[in-house]
């Protein structure tokens, strides 16, 4: 009974890992005699610099599974042979790797035939289109983000594969998906400095992976020597600049203020002439400040009264943020890893590897918050339990910082500053976002995911996964603080001005053209 419970425990586990993305690959081959021909059973392979290996069985086929993706030497020995040795072994995820070896009769004592793999034109285990990038590959492209070097594989737009959204790509990490549950979205914020390798399939994926039409991108991350400290850094900035082209949207000449700022036509009214037709279409239409402060003197209100002059300096404070973008632009990503101290030789060679990554891109104009802010920490920690037994424990938590990209409650945030633009072209209240603060919250989100994995060698051709993992999101997008409606500045003789439009304010409010400075 306790036998059948075990098995079936065992099979609903190793059932189970087949829902799961690939992280490692596999070599195989044969090892004979090179001049008969003959299969040889019993030779040795090992992947130098690891404990990874195999024995040929008796038709000379050997099998060494869970080889991380990378580049390997391999070498085979067998008593009364001559030692070879193959250089430039290939690894890639969820993928087999084929070496054959021909031994020759030892003639001189301790001599070794050494010889580079070559790939072959014709990858046979492979039914779909995809790229393997490797991390020295990614190291030598001008990208600072997973989405850029996927991006500049053919069929890749950004993380949009075949055409597809990208709510239709599965992005893999370790094994495991990332993917916001709100938005159905990738999460792709991992640092460059902790990935071995990438693999992205545009088509023919396999039924193991659920929920997905476009593609696969499979990313599997380092892992820390076991002998060694290791290192890697890369740092970006960009100092502060505008994110448009042409002249400032808050200049007295641009199309918002002009009509209003211009003595040409801001007294007396676009349309007294000073301007021709095809101006006046050029710029929005206004009545000019001597018919505003003539109405203000009119009505039975004493304390709105306003002189021209007076009307036009309530516009210039209402008006008053000049837009400019005064943070800079910058990337640190930084990794780092290495036998864990004083605990390594205790605990089957534990070793780490660390990673952080943080950006921050100014918003193309100052929103509720300045900027997008990207925070990521990874940590990895890997041990060999015993000769047969790898346990992998891989955690991330990140924070991203912003602004929502609408007012409605959905779930989103401006990341880009094309995004702003694309948003302000569709907008009708374009003078509240461009001269206050709040139309939009500010948005913050915290992830974090930890998972882990225990890999069991049963034979050289046989092995089973158990996977756990834990993903969890918090999402905060709330207004800003109320508006401080205290009068701040008398304009006039009895005209006073609060800080508007500057913080939240949930009632209709317009300021003295007209703009919009309630939410």
């Amino acid at each position: 009974m306790k036998r059948s419970v075990f098995m079936t425990i065992l099979l609903v586990t190793v059932t189970s890992s087949m829902l799961w993305a690939g992280t490692t690959g596999k070599i195989v081959g044969t090892v004979i005699d090179a001049s008969s021909g003959d299969p040889l059973p019993g030779a040795n392979i090992v992947i130098d610099g690891t404990m990874m290996g195999a024995a040929s069985d008796l038709n000379g086929y050997y099998a060494i599974l869970n080889v991380p993706p990378g580049t390997y030497s391999l070498r085979v020995t067998m008593i009364g042979y001559t030692p070879q040795r193959v250089n430039n072994v290939r690894v890639n995820i969820d993928l087999t790797t084929t070496i054959d070896f021909k031994l020759s009769t030892e003639v001189i004592s301790g001599q070794e035939v050494t010889v580079v793999a070559e790939r072959p034109i014709v990858q046979q285990d492979v039914s779909a289109s995809l790229a393997n990038i490797e991390s020295a590959q990614i190291e030598a492209l001008p990208v600072q983000t997973v989405e850029g070097v996927v991006g500049l594989q053919a069929g890749v737009l950004g993380m949009s594969i075949r055409g597809g959204r990208d709510t239709e790509t599965a992005f893999m990490l370790d094994g495991f998906t990332l993917r916001d549950e709100r938005t159905n979205k990738p999460v792709t914020g991992v640092s460059l400095s902790a990935i071995k390798d990438i693999q992205i399939q545009t088509g023919g994926f396999n039924a193991e992976y659920g929920n997905i039409r476009s593609g696969i991108i499979n990313i599997v991350t380092r892992e820390g020597a076991r002998d060694h400290y290791s290192g890697i850094i890369d740092m970006r900035y960009s100092p502060p600049a505008p994110k448009h082209f042409g002249p400032s949207g808050y200049r007295p000449d641009s199309y918002w203020n002009r009509p209003f700022l211009d003595d040409a036509v801001c007294w007396t009214g676009t349309e007294n002439g000073a301007w021709d037709e095809y101006m006046q279409d050029q710029y929005p239409q206004f009545e000019g400040w001597n018919a505003v402060s003539e109405r203000t003197l009119q009505d039975d209100d004493p304390n709105n009264d306003l002189t021209p002059e007076a009307a036009q300096r309530v516009y210039k404070w209402q008006h008053r943020k000049d837009g400019d973008i005064r943070i800079p632009d910058y990337i640190i990503d930084a990794g780092f890893g290495g036998p864990l101290p004083f605990l390594s030789d205790k605990l089957g060679n534990l070793r780490f590897f660390l990673s952080h990554r943080q950006e921050q891109d100014a918003y193309l104009i100052p929103l509720a918050s300045e900027a997008y802010g990207d925070h990521t920490t990874q940590l990895k920690l890997t041990a060999n339990l015993t000769p047969a037994i790898k346990l992998t424990i891989s955690s991330l938590y990140g924070e991203i910082h912003g602004t929502s990209d609408n007012n409605v409650g959905l779930a989103g945030y401006f990341s880009a500053p094309w995004e702003i633009a694309r948003q302000l072209s569709s907008r009708s209240y374009i003078t509240a976002i461009m001269y206050g603060n709040d139309y939009w919250c500010p948005t913050n989100i915290y992830r974090h995911m930890i998972s882990g994995k225990i890999t069991h060698t049963l034979s050289p051709v046989t092995f089973y996964e158990a996977k756990i993992e834990r993903v969890g999101n918090i999402y905060k997008t709330v207004p800003n603080e109320l508006r401080d409606t205290t009068a701040v500045r008398r304009i006039g003789n009895a005209y006073y001005v609060d800080e508007a439009p500057y913080g939240f304010w949930p009632y209709p409010s317009s300021g003295i053209d007209g703009l919009r400075m309630g939410v």
